[in-house]
């Protein structure tokens, strides 16, 4: 005779950025909450509410709501997955931003923590894990994985999970589910794409990959490459493995080392209504290069400005700059951007940017030909660039 589960208490938390006792007459949440132990089914509705508070964003204006709730279902023991099935609300309420839920077992004093921060609107569907402690910082995780084309698996359900280690924190070991490239991830020759919401763990030093699968001889994952893309700051940090992972295994990967190398960056200048530039100094200008490899840091062109080496009569109309900085691989995309001053003598009017990496003779146009400044046009201050996709038409610009 099999024992039922014990009828316990829960408090569910459910912080969204309205206050939907006040502005809604009929909503509903419906949840499914998952354990170790078993699964419940739930709804919480305004009649549900226990109390509404504010909650005050540090250093800044923005209020949230925070609504809480207390009902009674089965034990499900140690919580490990949240899923928001359906959210119910009238016409009036398109959407709500839906920031963070705390669901604590109170027989167990088990509280778990699920950070969301993203918008939902009826019928929107979510899938949560508490990959939180309280007091910890959040941020978005994208993961890249590249199976290999030598893929052993013939399981349709590999159980793949990874944890990052960085220079000031950890993460918990995360499941790597729901890609959104595929519905079945780790499929040989396939890349993979997950967005994960972790601890922030600083500059990531290392990673560990566990495949945590039935012991099988079907359950083998050749992993060719692991990728993550930190979404705060835009820092790629890239794991070669090409290694198959048996059942039960985990490895241990440390970040490609990335070397400096130089740019060096050439700036043509245009006329702005066929008039010499009034401007007696060059604006401040920042640049940011993206690279198959990651991106460099944030850099102030203005302190790298030099004279060019292979020009004895270098035209006035172009500015040459010289750094080091990360090898970011092939080159992708550049941000451009100067500061926002709303004056007719703040900005800058460029034909195109070229930048060339010595070491590997490159070279890659990016034409422009338009003003940046708050004064002018649309008023940009900042652009994300491409690539020009005609390299050998670029080899060399300037004068002879």
């Amino acid at each position: 005779m099999s024992l039922s589960s014990p009828i316990i208490e829960y408090v569910v938390s459910i912080q969204i950025d309205t206050n939907l006792s006040k502005e809604a007459n009929e909503w509903a949440f419906e949840f499914q909450l998952k354990g170790d132990r078993n699964e419940v089914n739930f709804s919480l509705g305004q009649h549900m509410i226990r109390i509404v508070r504010k909650v005050f964003a540090a250093n800044t204006n923005c209020v949230s709501y925070m609504h809480e709730f207390r009902f009674s279902e089965k034990d499900v023991g140690k919580i490990k997955q949240l899923e928001l099935v359906n959210f119910m609300c009238q016409e009036s309420i398109k959407e709500v931003n839906l920031l963070e839920i705390q669901v604590k077992n109170i027989f167990r004093n088990d509280q778990q923590i699920f950070p969301i921060d993203k918008p939902i609107s009826s019928n929107s569907r979510l899938v949560l894990r508490p990959n939180l402690k309280p007091g910890e910082n959040g941020i978005y995780y994208v993961i890249t994985t590249h199976t290999g084309n030598k893929q052993m698996n013939k399981s349709t359900e590999l159980n793949i999970s990874f944890q990052l280690i960085g220079d000031k924190a950890k993460t918990k070991s995360i499941a790597l589910q729901h890609s959104q490239l595929n519905k079945q991830a780790f499929v040989c020759g396939k890349k993979d794409v997950f967005e994960i919401f972790a601890n922030d763990v600083g500059r990531i030093t290392k990673v560990v990959i566990a495949n945590q699968s039935d012991s099988n001889p079907n359950n083998h994952w050749f992993v060719d490459n692991f990728e993550v893309k930190n979404l705060k700051n835009s820092e790629i940090s890239n794991f070669p493995v090409n290694k198959i992972l048996a059942p039960t295994e985990e490895i241990v990967l440390f970040p490609m080392s990335i070397c400096e190398i130089l740019y060096q960056v050439i700036l043509r200048l245009n006329e702005l209504d066929g008039q010499a530039s009034p401007n007696k100094h060059l604006v401040d200008i920042y640049f940011v290069i993206k690279g198959i490899k990651g991106s460099t840091k944030k850099i102030y062109l203005n302190n790298y400005e030099t004279k060019r080496q292979d020009h004895h009569d270098q035209d006035p109309k172009e500015k040459y700059f010289e750094f080091k900085s990360d090898d970011v691989g092939k080159i992708e995309q550049i941000n451009l951007s100067i500061n926002a001053e709303n004056s007719p003598d703040n900005y800058i009017f460029i034909d195109f940017i070229e930048i060339k990496i010595p070491v590997r003779s490159e070279a890659y146009k990016f034409p422009i030909e338009r003003v940046l400044g708050e004064y002018f046009e649309d008023g940009k201050c900042e652009l994300d660039l491409e690539v020009w996709k005609h390299p050998e038409r670029h080899s060399h610009i300037g004068r002879d």
